[in-house]
């Protein structure tokens, strides 16, 4: 009596089934597949070579949905999201801070770095120019980027 890897319950084989593959049949169903293939045993797992989405899929399953925010602690927000705290993106749970989205772009804003020449802008900004005026001058595709950058620096 042959019975599934995971959940135990006896394999029985199907009428239409031949006996070579239900020899080789491990699982009762493709859920139990499932619940097999996850995490290293998985032939698409990439370990640490994981990308963004992938990191934050991956987060959410071992901690759950973020449902409040360590930073201000509120839990009234309409989103919660799990931020990573130094930005390398590892499967570090204890890397990763529960923020609402205002915080989490607040918490983010310290790490960017502009791509654009800052003293320049700063030297239009002098001359009075405007954020759009600045931002067409040094091929920035938004205003605000410009604005955000100069007035918290």
């Amino acid at each position: 009596m042959k019975k599934c890897i995971i959940c135990g319950k006896e394999l029985v084989k199907k009428k239409n089934q031949s006996k070579k593959y239900f020899e080789q049949q491990r699982f009762c169903s493709n859920q139990c597949i499932g619940k097999y293939k996850t995490g290293e045993k998985n032939n698409r797992w990439a370990g640490d070579n994981v990308g963004y989405d992938g990191v934050h899929m991956w987060i959410k399953k071992i901690r759950g949905k973020a449902s409040k925010c360590e930073h201000c602690k509120r839990t009234d927000r309409k989103k919660y999201e799990w931020c990573s705290k130094d930005h390398k993106y590892t499967r570090n749970a204890e890397d990763y801070l529960e923020l609402c989205t205002s915080c989490h772009r607040k918490y983010d804003y310290r790490f960017y770095e502009p791509k654009f020449n800052v003293e320049e802008a700063k030297k239009l900004k002098e001359e009075c120019l405007s954020y759009r005026a600045i931002a067409r001058k040094l091929g920035v595709r938004t205003h605000s980027t410009i604005q955000r950058y100069l007035d918290n620096n």
